[in-house]
């Protein structure tokens, strides 16, 4: 798909207007009807809303006026990353319009399967824990403590040392590797688990990654 803004504006408007249709009020986003076709969805900040009869792009919303902050954040980090030559790694997003008094931003629809990527991220940290460890990992799979061990280090959620972030740098070139990892400590991109992430094609994506607590 080739993503413009114009494509973007009229999705998103296109979903507004059968919003509105159904009666529907984003101050109360779980309370009312929306359409047969629609999803939705919720992070702790931000609601997100799919037409999935034409799933290429989503909305998102804050879900208080004060969460917008994260909405913004992600288009600020989005346009550095595209400066950095990163952009391929986050999902598209953009500012469309005000809504019932809401910022709306949309995003590019990605296949958000949490059960794949922590599968293969956290396959991917079990070798390297064992290689590292210089463990058996048939034997290691039978023991219990070598296992919770490692669960405790591939959840560590310090900074953004998720697991599935040490999958994706193994997957790009260290160049991008190095670029990456300095933008994401730049920004503070701190809330990296696996249903943050998306894929486009075959390539993982970050599709929340405004980081939390901040």
């Amino acid at each position: 798909m080739n993503i413009t803004f114009e494509l973007a504006k009229e999705r998103t408007e296109a979903i507004l207007e059968k919003l509105t249709e159904c009666g529907y009020n984003v101050n109360e986003p779980f309370e009312g009807n929306i359409p047969d076709t629609f999803s939705i969805d919720s992070g702790a900040c931000r609601v997100v809303i799919i037409d999935e009869a034409h799933p290429d792009f989503v909305i998102k919303f804050g879900c208080s006026e004060s969460d917008e902050k994260y909405c913004k954040r992600e288009v600020e980090i989005y346009e550095e990353a595209k400066k950095e030559g990163l952009a391929k790694y986050f999902a598209w997003t953009q500012y469309i319009c005000e809504y019932q008094g809401r910022g709306i931003y949309a995003m590019e629809y990605l296949d958000c399967d949490e059960e794949t990527v922590d599968d293969r991220s956290s396959d991917y940290c079990w070798e390297l824990y064992c290689e590292d460890n210089d463990l058996d990992e048939e034997k290691a799979r039978e023991d219990w403590d070598i296992r919770d061990e490692f669960w405790d280090s591939y959840n560590d959620s310090t900074d953004h040392t998720y697991g599935v972030v040490r999958y994706l740098f193994s997957l790009i070139s260290a160049g991008d590797a190095v670029k990456l990892d300095q933008l994401m400590w730049h920004w503070d991109i701190n809330d990296m688990h696996a249903g943050n992430w998306g894929l486009r094609g075959k390539q993982l994506v970050m599709c929340d990654y405004a980081g939390y607590g901040w």
